[in-house]
């Protein structure tokens, strides 16, 4: 694969998928909808449902508010089962391989919602949820084309990059775990927000 500076291989990876996406919006409407849907929609409603209404049931039926975030999120990657029906329906792909890959998005939308909740909890913020739940879909599962040299990914052309992106995977995962653990890089607040307004009804 062609070797890109960086300034082009910024443009290659951020600008020119956003591009593509406004360039078929132009060329057929319904793909507007589509992005609504994503980005939009179902991330509100499902945070409302999943988060909102769904947690606070949790937490008044006694369950830890850890318990709380490892339990809500299999109601939410259950949800999710349904295309696997329509996958099925249609007969264009082997049954093998529709479960397989149904099991492999019930277990990355269940982790994904175990961090929302926690992040609800600690925060009490649903904006702050369905921000961060848009951001996840526009950008889906994480790329690793840049491993591939031969071009057949998108990103492909970031094979001469692919240790430097690799470091900084490895550096950005690191800082979202730590983020997790109170102290002085912790994204949360020390008290969480949900539980500590729950226990102040209770007692009113």
């Amino acid at each position: 694969a062609r070797q890109l500076g960086y300034t082009q291989a910024a443009r290659k990876v951020v600008l020119e998928p956003f591009s593509n996406r406004l360039s078929n919006i132009q060329h057929d409407p319904s793909v507007c909808f589509g992005i609504m849907r994503d980005l939009f929609v179902a991330p509100f409603a499902e945070e409302i449902v999943f988060r909102g209404l769904l947690i606070p049931v949790l937490l008044s039926s006694h369950l830890s508010p850890t318990a709380t975030s490892w339990i809500a999120p299999l109601f939410f990657g259950t949800a999710h089962i349904h295309h696997a029906y329509q996958r099925l329906q249609s007969k264009a792909e082997s049954p093998r391989i529709i479960w397989l890959t149904t099991l492999l998005q019930f277990s990355y939308t269940s982790l994904f919602g175990a961090y929302v909740s926690h992040a609800f909890l600690r925060t009490g913020s649903l904006i702050g949820v369905t921000l961060g739940h848009s951001f996840c879909n526009y950008w889906g599962l994480p790329n690793l084309g840049f491993w591939s040299r031969s071009g057949h990914s998108e990103l492909s052309c970031l094979y001469g990059y692919r240790w430097i992106v690799t470091v900084v995977y490895v550096l950005g995962i690191s800082i979202f775990w730590r983020g997790f653990f109170p102290g002085h890089w912790s994204f949360f607040p020390e008290e969480s927000f949900l539980p500590s307004l729950l226990f102040q009804i209770g007692r009113a």
